[in-house]
């Protein structure tokens, strides 16, 4: 897969409390978004926040522990291929915030010395 230029990141703003059937929201969105062959994604898991749903503040601090502390969900991605989430978040994501704006590909992928992305290959 080649990404190059102007692509689109998505992000995709819940709790971690959030599930869909019996995973954890952010979960099922990578494996959704595997299956719909769409370039890797990321899940990052905040240390406070708080939105819509609660003015509460969750945080990670001891006195203070929250239990439904914020994540987010990014990809990077040419816009066509991205839509494809769209149905599936429009069912599952019932509290959260999902943005798309543009940003542009430096670089994609790792190469090694050799000049290849070193595959499945063994090493020995």
């Amino acid at each position: 897969m080649t990404l190059s230029g102007t692509v689109k990141r998505l992000r995709i703003y819940t709790g971690e409390e959030a599930y869909c059937e019996d995973k954890p929201l952010h979960r099922a969105i990578l494996e959704e978004a595997r299956r719909l062959n769409i370039a890797g994604g990321t899940v990052f898991k905040g240390i406070e926040g708080y939105g819509a749903h609660t003015r509460m503040i969750r945080t990670t601090r001891f006195l203070e522990l929250s239990s439904d502390l914020p994540v987010v969900i990014e990809f990077v991605e040419k816009m066509e291929n991205l839509k494809k989430l769209d149905g599936f978040l429009r069912k599952n994501l019932t509290k959260g915030l999902v943005t798309v704006e543009d940003v542009e590909v430096l670089g994609y992928g790792a190469k090694n010395a050799a000049g290849d992305d070193g595959g499945d290959k063994q090493r020995g």
